[in-house]
């Protein structure tokens, strides 16, 4: 059909039909959606029952529609100017990468901390297009460590702990994290961590990318682009943990910082004191935090199991 003829057409309905697909919101038929629970990079995740056996689940959809609409959020996209094409595959990928991680994930000591995936649905537009994807997953209800901070020492050190033995199965199924922070850190209705979103995992020693990510949190090798490993996930953990105790972020200099030269600044200051802010942290809770917040990788402890064996101290 040429273009021309396409146009007729459209226009003899009365109105014209956008290119992107319209459903912003899942549209798989055995799934009840009853509400929206937040927005991330592209996405937009929503609480459902499966209508099957009455079991609730979250699904994460990304498609082109929610791609353009964060896009939008950020002043990256504007409808009818002159964009520069959009790269959709990156965030499909990201969502794959989630589904590959976690059911790797799924085999491992770790499984109980880490959401279980149930599926991946491709999105179609005009009946074989893909135009995004839906990860179903399970529904973790629970206030995020960003939401609700305020608990007993005792409970901060075994969330600390939890989640530090997440991310060494993660480590030792050859995966990185590279996106720890509080808003990623769920408290189930047992006290227990389920740790969430891992759509910019990476191979340790995986080189220069484009920064994405929540800089307060961030290790400066990752600012910078550069290699990571190990080392980068214990920082994030340390700066999650410092930020959970405090209020504060560890590098305040850095806080806030979104582009340019704001993300040198800070890059040779040490953490400031916890126990200043916060009395009640013990002293050897605060150096594992301050050592695992050093600039420099090579200060920091040398793997998450050391991390665990100087918590285990203090449980």
């Amino acid at each position: 059909m040429t273009a021309s003829v396409a146009r007729a057409k459209t226009i003899s309905r009365g109105k014209a039909k956008s290119s992107k697909p319209r459903a912003n919101k899942p549209e798989l038929g055995r799934y009840e959606i009853h509400e929206i629970l937040g927005k991330g990079a592209g996405s937009k995740i929503f609480r459902a029952t499966d209508s099957r056996d009455g079991r609730e689940v979250a699904i994460k959809h990304v498609t082109e529609e929610t791609i353009h609409e964060r896009l939008a959020d950020v002043g990256e996209y504007k409808p009818h100017r002159n964009n520069k094409p959009i790269d959709y595959a990156s965030f499909f990928d990201q969502l794959k990468l989630e589904y590959e991680v976690c059911r790797g994930l799924s085999k491992t000591p770790v499984r109980n901390y880490v959401p279980e995936v149930y599926a991946l649905k491709t999105v179609r537009k005009y009946g074989f297009l893909t135009a995004g994807y839906d990860l179903i997953m399970e529904y973790i209800p629970g206030p995020t460590l960003r939401e609700e901070r305020d608990y007993p020492i005792k409970d901060i050190v075994k969330f600390y702990y939890q989640t530090a033995r997440i991310l060494y199965g993660m480590h030792s199924i050859g995966w990185l994290h590279c996106d720890l922070k509080p808003q990623h850190l769920v408290v189930s209705a047992e006290r227990s961590i389920k740790l969430l979103d891992f759509g910019q995992c990476r191979k340790p020693w995986d080189g220069a990318r484009r920064m994405q990510g929540t800089p307060d949190y961030m290790a400066p090798e990752q600012l910078k682009g550069c290699e990571v490993d190990e080392s980068t996930d214990i920082y994030s953990l340390g700066a999650s943990m410092y930020w959970i105790l405090t209020g504060k972020s560890n590098r305040p200099a850095m806080a806030g910082a979104s582009v340019g030269a704001g993300f040198h600044v800070g890059y040779g200051e040490r953490a400031q004191s916890i126990r200043e802010e916060n009395p009640a942290v013990p002293e050897p809770l605060e150096r594992l935090i301050l050592d695992s917040c050093e600039p420099k990788a090579i200060d920091r402890p040398i793997s998450m199991r050391e991390v665990m064996e100087r918590l285990d101290r203090l449980r």
